[in-house]
């Protein structure tokens, strides 16, 4: 009896290590088929999220030496990455703003960011396509002319608790 115990114990024990090791890892704020479709290939996804929902991904894909890289910041302080004279963006959260900037390492990067209720966003892109608006021959102020990068801050700001 005490055999059977000590077993069914083990075999709990490692049905629910192998069960929570098998959980892909995951974006709360946008999925990783997503990010695959706007960087143009398989990517690779590093998340650390805290119990307050504050965190960040970063997607990233590798072309031969080009990594493309798409990151997402969610904090209850304001990280704001754009200067106060950078693009108003209406119709995304409160304060949103774009604009383009250097990293550390002087790589380029466009970037959205704003708050909504009480979480502050920033999504931010090395690929320069993604912050471009399509040229079409909508009428002006058409919902569908937003960048993909826009689209992007649109699924993240939509995600927010």
């Amino acid at each position: 009896m005490r055999h059977r115990l000590c077993s069914a114990a083990f075999f709990l024990t490692v049905f629910a290590t192998v069960s929570t090791a098998q959980q892909p890892v995951t974006c709360p704020w946008l999925s990783s088929g997503s990010a695959q479709t706007v960087l143009g290939g398989r990517v690779s996804l590093h998340v650390k999220v805290d119990e307050d929902g504050q965190g960040f991904c970063e997607f990233s894909s590798q072309f031969g030496s080009v990594t493309k890289m798409l990151r997402i910041l969610i904090g209850k302080v304001d990280k704001h990455a754009c200067s106060a004279r950078s693009t108003q963006l209406k119709a995304l959260g409160n304060d949103a703003m774009q604009c383009r900037r250097p990293d550390a390492q002087g790589e380029q990067w466009d970037v959205i960011a704003g708050r909504m209720r009480d979480a502050f966003f920033v999504v931010a892109s090395n690929v320069p396509e993604l912050a471009a608006t399509p040229k079409d021959n909508g009428p002006p102020n058409d919902p569908y002319t937003a960048s993909i990068l826009e689209r992007l801050a649109e699924q993240v700001v939509g995600n927010l608790d």
